[in-house]
This record gives C-alpha cells, sequence and structure tokens, in this order.
C-alpha cells in the first residue's frame, strides 16, 4: 500500500524493515485537537523514495508498505483523515 508520508523518512527505515504507523491529526495538540494515534503496527516496507520505482509528491513522500488484511481498513482510514501520517521504526525490525 502506498503511504504520503510528509516528515522525512528515519534513515534506519529501509525495504525490509519493520514499522508502527502512526497519524498526527491537523489540529495537533497546540488548538485542544486530538493527540496522535498509532494506526498500524509491524509494517514491512517494500519501497522507500529514492529506491527504485519509489517517487516523492509535492513536499512529501510516498512510502510503500505491506498492511496485513486486519488492519487495511484502520490504514485506508488514517490515509484519507485530515492529519498527517508518519512512520516509526521498529528496533531490530529489519527482515
Amino acid at each position: 500500500m502506498a503511504l504520503p508520508i510528509s516528515e522525512d523518512l528515519s534513515q534506519s527505515i529501509i525495504v525490509g524493515s519493520q514499522v508502527d504507523l502512526w497519524h498526527i491529526p491537523k489540529s495537533g495538540l497546540v488548538d485542544g485537537g486530538s493527540e496522535p494515534k498509532e494506526v498500524a503496527r509491524g509494517l514491512y516496507v517494500s519501497e522507500v523514495p529514492g529506491s527504485e520505482g519509489a517517487f516523492s509528491v509535492g513536499s512529501g513522500k510516498i512510502v510503500h508498505v505491506v498492511v496485513p488484511t486486519t488492519q487495511v481498513s484502520a490504514v485506508l482510514s488514517a490515509v484519507k483523515e485530515e492529519g498527517s501520517l508518519t512512520l516509526l521504526s521498529i528496533p531490530g525490525g529489519l527482515k
């Protein structure tokens, strides 16, 4: 699944690494908005910007991840919500 990631990626996020996906609401904490929430755990990265076949869109990046069917609905909902998505590397999560 292609995810629009607005923040720079950690250098530890490479093809094959395992990550958690978080959604940060547009209003953020400053305006009394919702707190960031974990959307999906243990996703595997299949493509990253700068690797063959990956690309950037606007100021963000598209990262491709493998999403288990049990988490697809949550990920799709997070993609369409206002705000931004970020990936957090899981230490030792390279397969």
